[in-house]
């Protein structure tokens, strides 16, 4: 984990706070928790990277922190509740005699990375927007099997072809909407759309309550 101590950088932290929280940016007054704050680490590593931004208020002020505590904090979260741990660059400002963190958490090559809860257990998150969610088990596979790079074999048996045919009508469907369609098997959908969209044909939108799918359309077509 690198540490650097540059001069302040006035302009790039009030960039930060005009950007506003997002896909790739947090910002947390503190840290009380190590599994929560584990938990938005993950996220940025399985998405896209990001940046936490610690010292400032959820109104955008900036109120400063205890650096010494904030960096333990920091270091076991990604440590001892990130598995595998996530690596991370920390750099510390000073602006008007308050103190910053702002941590940069790269995309990772390794996903998934799970944090670890207050009982032990472990769960894979991701971002959407400005929100930190629990991956769903089709995400999670992806994220997977993408990483160990394996290869992508779809037949075009009677569930995927379903599942195209009502992703191209509908535009966008959840797993629920899908399960309910007539003689459709869970274990047989799930199977069908991680592998459909590992071959790009569909598109995973991550959300709450459920995931949405959304059907690619060949370039072909448009």
């Amino acid at each position: 984990m690198g540490f650097k101590f540059p001069p302040p950088h006035i302009q790039h932290i009030n960039e930060l706070l005009r950007q506003g929280e997002g896909i790739n940016l947090d910002f947390k007054q503190t840290l009380s928790s190590m599994s929560k704050i584990a938990c938005t680490i993950v996220a940025f590593a399985n998405t896209n990277g990001g940046t936490l931004l610690i010292g400032v208020s959820d109104d955008k002020r900036i109120v400063g922190i205890r650096e010494e505590e904030e960096i333990y904090m920091l270091e076991n979260a990604a440590s001892a509740f990130c598995q595998p741990e996530v690596p991370m660059t920390l750099i510390v400002h000073e602006i008007q005699g308050k103190m910053l963190i702002e941590a940069q958490i790269p995309e990772s090559q390794a996903k998934p990375h799970a944090a670890r809860d207050e009982e032990g257990k472990y769960w894979v998150y991701i971002r959407n927007e400005d929100k930190t969610l629990k991956a769903s088990r089709e995400m999670f596979e992806v994220m997977k099997r993408n990483s160990r790079q394996a290869p992508v074999l779809v037949k075009m048996n009677e569930t995927e072809t379903r599942v195209i045919k009502t992703l191209a009508e509908q535009g966008s469907v959840s797993f629920s909407y899908l399960e309910s369609l007539p003689g459709m098997k869970k274990r047989y959908l799930s199977e069908a759309l991680i592998l459909l969209v590992r071959a790009g044909v569909v598109r995973i939108k991550p959300g709450e309550p459920e995931d949405q799918y959304v059907y690619i359309i060949p370039k072909a077509d448009l």
